[in-house]
C-alpha cells in the first residue's frame, strides 16, 4: 500500500494497518483495481462553503471493509433512529449485548453460523413481548486469550409502553437477560449483569436529538443527559471494522481479512427492525448522492443552499502551511467543527492546528 497522506492518517488513524491488509487480499482476490480505489479512500476530499461556513465532503471508497466508510454507511441508520427519538414519543428503551462462547481455532463463517439462529430466535421473542423497533449492530472482534472469534450482537431496542405496565409482567434487565439465557441454554451462553441496560422510560420526543444528523466523526456531544443517553450508544454501534477488533497482529488481520473478502457476501453488519426501518411521520428522507459507485456524505445540512467547492483538502493544507493565509482561515474555522472527544477529533484537531498555526506548533 502506498505510504499514507497526512489525511489518510488523521481519518484512518491506527486503522491504516487493517487497510494494508485489505489492499493485499483485495490484489490477490478481487482486481487491481478494488484495490486501487480502497487504498487512495480520503485523498479526493474536498472543502465546500455554505451556509455560512466551511466544512468537508468526503470521497470515500465505499468498501464494507473500510473503517471509515463502514462508518459513513452507518451513519444512516444512526440519524433515522436519532429522528425517531426526537419527533415522536417513545416506549422504554434498552440495550442488549448477545455473546456467545468462544471457540478455539472456529472460522469466522462458523462463528457466525452459530450466533443467526440464537439471534433470530431471541428477536422473535422481544417481538412478542413488545418490542417495536430495534437496531442491531455486529461486532467480529478477536479474543487473543481465547484465540478465537468473539462473534456478538449489540441491540438497541424500543418496547411499546404497554410492555413495561407493572400489571402485565413487564419487560425488565433481568427478564431480558433470562430469555438470552434460554434461547441459547445449549451452548451455555452468559448473560452479565451489565450486558443489558434500561437507557430510559417511555416519554415524549426527546427534541434534544431531533436535529442531531447520526455523524459518526464531526459531531456535537449532548448538553443534556437524554440527549448523551441515546447518543453514545447509538453511535458506538456503528463503528464498524477496525484494527483493535481484529486484533491488531497482522496473522490475525490477514486471516480475519481473507474470511471476510471470500465469505461474507451477504452478510449485513448492521441494520434496523420495527419503526426504526423508516422514516418518521415528521422527517423528510434524506437522499445521499452516488457519483460512480462512491458513497459522498451528507454533509451539509437537509434543504441547505448550493454549496460552493473551495479546493482539494491536500491541496489546500499545502497551501496553508506554505503560509498562505487564506487556506490558514479555512483550517482555522474547519477546527471548530468537532465538538467531542473522540480520537479521530483529537488527530483532526491536531491536523488542522497544524496546517493554521504553522507544522512546528502542531
Amino acid at each position: 500500500m502506498a505510504h499514507p497522506t497526512a489525511w489518510q492518517w488523521v481519518i484512518h488513524g491506527p486503522d491504516n494497518a487493517l487497510r494494508e491488509e485489505v489492499v493485499r487480499g483485495l490484489l490477490a482476490l478481487v482486481s487491481e483495481k478494488a484495490a486501487y480505489r480502497y487504498a487512495l479512500c480520503g485523498c479526493g476530499d474536498v472543502v465546500k462553503w455554505g451556509e455560512g461556513k466551511h466544512f468537508i465532503s468526503p470521497r470515500g471508497c465505499g468498501h464494507r471493509l473500510c473503517p471509515r466508510c463502514s462508518r459513513k454507511s452507518g451513519q444512516r441508520n444512526c440519524r433515522r433512529v436519532l429522528k425517531w427519538l426526537g419527533t415522536q414519543p417513545h416506549g422504554a428503551l434498552f440495550t442488549m449485548c448477545l455473546t456467545q462462547p468462544v471457540v478455539k481455532g472456529e472460522t469466522l463463517r462458523a462463528a457466525r453460523n452459530r450466533m443467526v439462529l440464537k439471534e433470530r430466535r431471541y428477536l422473535k421473542r422481544c417481538k412478542a413481548a413488545g418490542m417495536v423497533a430495534a437496531m442491531v449492530s455486529t461486532h467480529i472482534v478477536w479474543s487473543k486469550g481465547w484465540q478465537g472469534w468473539h462473534y456478538h450482537v449489540h441491540l438497541f431496542m424500543e418496547f411499546d409502553r404497554r410492555a413495561r405496565d407493572p400489571g402485565l409482567c413487564p419487560v425488565g434487565c433481568q427478564m431480558l437477560r433470562d430469555w438470552w439465557l434460554d434461547t441459547g441454554r445449549h451452548e451455555h451462553v452468559q448473560a452479565e449483569e451489565d450486558s443489558c441496560r434500561l437507557v430510559m422510560e417511555s416519554g415524549r420526543p426527546i427534541t434534544s436529538v431531533a436535529g442531531d444528523e447520526g455523524d459518526t466523526d464531526f459531531w456535537t456531544e449532548g448538553d443534556t443527559w437524554a440527549m448523551r443517553a441515546v447518543q453514545y450508544p447509538v453511535r458506538d454501534m456503528v463503528q464498524g471494522v477496525s484494527s483493535l477488533r481484529f486484533g491488531g497482529e497482522q496473522k490475525v488481520m490477514e486471516a480475519a481479512v481473507c474470511q471476510l473478502l471470500t465469505d461474507s457476501a451477504g452478510w449485513k453488519l448492521r441494520r434496523t427492525t420495527g419503526l426504526w426501518r423508516k422514516e418518521p411521520p415528521a422527517a423528510v428522507e434524506v437522499v445521499e448522492p452516488v457519483v460512480a459507485d462512491v458513497v459522498l456524505s451528507a454533509a451539509a445540512p437537509a434543504g441547505s443552499s448550493p454549496s460552493s467547492v473551495v479546493g482539494t483538502l491536500s491541496g489546500l493544507y499545502r497551501a496553508a502551511i506554505g503560509g498562505f493565509s487564506d487556506a490558514k482561515t479555512v483550517f482555522r474555522e474547519l477546527e471548530l467543527n468537532v465538538r467531542n472527544k473522540s480520537d479521530f477529533a483529537r488527530r483532526y484537531v491536531r491536523f488542522c492546528r497544524s496546517a493554521w498555526k504553522g507544522m512546528d506548533d502542531g
